[in-house]
């Protein structure tokens, strides 16, 4: 078997994982610590705190954008009647769907 420097390779992969969301790179790591451990390729808990230090925040990265009136005009184009007044109520009122249900 040849001699691996896997912690590299690891701080390789996150470094290339980096930019993505702060829930994705979470999942990411945990599936390579998982995959490692199952090959009997064990670290340190302090590697892994190291590295968990490293990433940038914790919440997912959300972006909102609010419909603008062309965009609505253009959904509504394309329901039933049924769906228009649903969509409709929906947007006036600002309720969910499953409190106009």
């Amino acid at each position: 078997m040849e001699d691996r420097d896997y912690e590299a390779d690891v701080k390789h992969y996150f470094a290339s994982i980096k930019s993505r969301t702060p829930t994705s790179v979470k999942r990411c790591l945990s599936v390579i610590r998982v995959f490692l451990s199952e090959n009997d390729i064990e670290f340190p808990n302090k590697f892994w705190r190291r590295l968990r230090a490293k990433k940038r925040g914790t919440r997912a990265v959300v972006q909102d954008h609010v419909p603008t009136n062309a965009e609505l005009a253009r959904i509504l184009f394309h329901m039933r009647a049924k769906g228009r007044a649903l969509f409709l109520m929906m947007t006036s009122s600002g309720m969910r769907r499953g409190e106009i249900l």
